[in-house]
Parts: structure tokens; sequence; C-alpha cells
């Protein structure tokens, strides 16, 4: 095999140090999903008054959508670094913490404060995702599944920053 990938003029990099940039920028994306994920599924269990039955939908659908793509930047994080730490619960609870931390917590927002928390979450997590992409492009690590990814997962969230944009709005 060896004789064989010497033929191809195939090249393997080993890495000594610290992580690649495609761990660091996924490591950021999985901590933010997290993070994201703990948010949106409180503000669904504090939902009331009198938008509760769709606040309560809206925050629902979006916790439980996260949660799977959770699971998905996780899974393909550890298949293209070949790092089970990737999928580390310790490491990406921890840095997720760190994030919610810095957020108002939902139970203290009332009626549409916390449509505009959640819009602005979104927006930042958006955010993210372009300097991860940009990151990951200029550094020639972005492969066609990771692009394809990174982009299902902005079209998803700039779907859910128009709802909570729309459910944010005070006057007409």
């Amino acid at each position: 095999m060896k004789r064989r990938l010497q033929e191809y003029e195939v090249i393997m990099v080993q890495q000594d140090g610290g992580p690649s940039k495609l761990e660091t920028c996924l490591t950021k994306v999985n901590s933010m999903l997290r993070a994201m994920h703990l948010w949106f599924h409180s503000a669904h269990n504090v939902a009331y008054g009198m938008p509760f039955k769709g606040d309560h939908k809206l925050y629902k659908k979006i916790y439980e959508a996260i949660q799977d793509e959770v699971d998905d930047f996780i899974e393909r994080s550890i298949g293209l670094t070949r790092n089970q730490d990737m999928g580390c619960p310790i490491k990406i609870t921890s840095a997720a913490e760190k994030i919610v931390a810095s957020l108002p917590s939902p139970s203290s927002l009332k009626g549409c404060e916390v449509s505009e928390a959640g819009r602005d979450i979104v927006e930042a997590y958006l955010a993210l995702l372009e300097v991860v992409y940009k990151e990951l492009e200029s550094s020639n690590e972005l492969t066609l599944g990771l692009d394809d990814l990174i982009m299902s997962s902005a079209n998803t969230h700039e779907g859910y920053f128009y709802m909570l944009h729309q459910r944010a709005t005070k006057e007409r």
C-alpha cells in the first residue's frame, strides 16, 4: 500500500502541535449549536401568556431541528478530522456553557424579548458560519460535503431568523 501511495504521489501530512483550522472551526460550530439547542429548549419550556401556543411551537421546532444539526456536525467533525475527541460531550458542553452564560436567560425575558434574543442568537450563528466558511475555504479544508452542510444550516437558520424577527416585531 505504501508503495502504491508513493506511485500516485499521495502525500500524507501528519500534524504536530495544536488543533487544525478544521478542528477549531468545527468545534466552534458544534459548541454554538449545542448552546443554541439549550437556549431554545429553555425558551420553549418557559413560554407563557397570550402567545404561548405559537411561541411554544416555534421554539420547539427550532430546538428539535438544532438537535439533529448538532448530530450531523459532530459526526462530520469526527469523520473529517479523524479525531474522536470532536464528539467529547465534556468539551462540547463546557464550551456551550460559556456561550449560554453570555446570553440572557429566556426565563428572565418577557414578551417579545425572548424572540428578539433568539433572533440575535441566530444572527450571531449565521455570522459564525460565514467566518468558518471563509476560513475553511481559504485554508483549503472545505470539502464539498461540509460546504453543503454549512450552506444547509445557513439556509435553515435564515428561515428561523425571519420567523423570530416577525415574532419580535412590536408595531405594524
